[in-house]
């Protein structure tokens, strides 16, 4: 197993308060680790030791890799339009061929590319805040609470695309979500308790098959829309819906009440 992040015996101390207490953990490549626990227990703080913003009281952190870093709160008091912002990161890391449109319109943030910093909600910055850090191509992307604010389907969206980065890339996270959001996360450092545990989760989507018939709507109720993220037609006669695992018993009722067939449901 390739070890992309090693922390080793690392504790801090601010005035004189232990904070991180003889934390030691190997975070494996291409992983998507949760570091979890009770506020104030220093999960942020944690993040900010691996990503080398502040040093240890003792012990060690070996990094494999380029760290790109997106704190718990993105600044809220920039003069600066979105567009602008984010082309100026891109160009800053244009070796990496990433295209900040393709995150804007990923995070439904066309309509705000005009619109400076400092007059957009948290939710909006929050996006942001997730694609600066995407756009510097790290090989280690830390986000400190990035679903904090965020939209249900921006959520989706977000954990679709850590999955695939994960391919290529570890993925360090903290989140004070709720468990459906957590099923994608490979590994958990419990910072209560020092565990880490290699996380067999069950998939994160699943899809349901639906058959089409001269007496079925044409189109789905509106409470399935806005939570299915995609369709693909397999033939004349059928469509699959992809859809967050939480999801599956209310869309599978709705359907049902509006006369769809149900054909098949399984994990993604």
């Amino acid at each position: 197993m390739s070890i992309a992040v090693n922390v080793k015996n690392v504790s801090l101390k601010i005035n004189n308060k232990a904070i991180v207490d003889n934390l030691s953990v190997e975070i494996p490549k291409n992983s998507i680790t949760l570091i979890s626990g009770a506020n104030g227990i220093g999960k942020s703080i944690t993040l900010k030791l691996i990503a080398k913003l502040i040093h240890p009281s003792k012990g060690n952190i070996q990094v494999n890799g380029r760290i790109c870093y997106a704190p718990d709160k993105f600044p809220d008091n920039l003069n600066i339009k979105v567009h602008t912002f984010l082309e100026t990161i891109q160009n800053l890391n244009k070796d990496n061929g990433l295209n900040w449109k393709y995150y804007s319109k990923l995070f439904n943030l066309t309509s705000f590319e005009k619109d400076k910093l400092n007059q957009l909600s948290k939710g909006i910055l929050q996006k942001i805040n997730i694609i600066q850090a995407l756009l510097k191509n790290g090989d280690i992307l830390i986000f400190d609470e990035p679903f904090s604010g965020l939209d249900k389907l921006a959520i989706n969206r977000f954990i679709i695309l850590l999955k695939d980065l994960s391919k290529s890339k570890t993925i360090i996270l903290t989140s004070h979500e709720n468990d459906s959001f957590q099923s994608f996360i490979t590994h958990e450092v419990n910072l209560q308790n020092g565990n880490f545990t290699n996380n067999h989760t069950k998939p994160l989507l699943k899809s349901i098959t639906v058959l089409r018939t001269e007496t079925t709507p044409n189109t789905f109720p509106t409470t399935v829309e806005q939570k299915v993220y995609n369709k693909n037609i397999i033939n004349n006669n059928s469509i699959k819906l992809y859809i967050a695992r939480s999801d599956t018993n209310n869309i599978l009722s709705d359907l049902i009440k509006h006369n769809f067939k149900i054909l098949e449901v399984k994990d993604e």
